[in-house]
């Protein structure tokens, strides 16, 4: 499969399938006509590397991630320690936000009192 292929299918723009292949997350082969080529399972776990980067997660914590495997509890311990901490900046993320919009909102608020 291209990375034009994966683009349309999955709705993930070039840009972030290049960003991906640049970071180790999608393994390149060649195709029988000389051309990059890539596994159908590399694109299978494109959702969860797509939903993880856009939640925040660092390029070498989802490395970290993408390398354990999940067939052994001590891995799995440790996914799951990096999942918890991607949780928790993604917490601290919105809470930031929800302050700001706090304070948007109390400015519309004065605003509409002073009307």
């Amino acid at each position: 499969m291209t990375l034009e292929d994966a683009s349309r299918r999955y709705g993930i723009t070039m840009e972030k399938l290049k960003f991906y292949v640049s970071k180790g997350f999608l393994t390149r082969t060649t195709a029988k006509d000389g051309g990059p080529d890539y596994k159908e399972e590399d694109f299978i776990r494109i959702g969860q590397i797509h939903m993880l980067m856009e939640g925040g997660m660092k390029p070498e914590d989802l490395k970290s991630y993408l390398s354990l495997p999940e067939d052994n509890s001590a891995d799995r311990s440790k996914k799951t320690l990096i999942l918890r901490k991607c949780r928790g900046d993604l917490l601290e993320e919105i809470h930031r936000k929800q302050q700001i919009l706090d304070r948007i909102d109390y400015c519309i608020y004065e605003l509409k009192t002073e009307e």
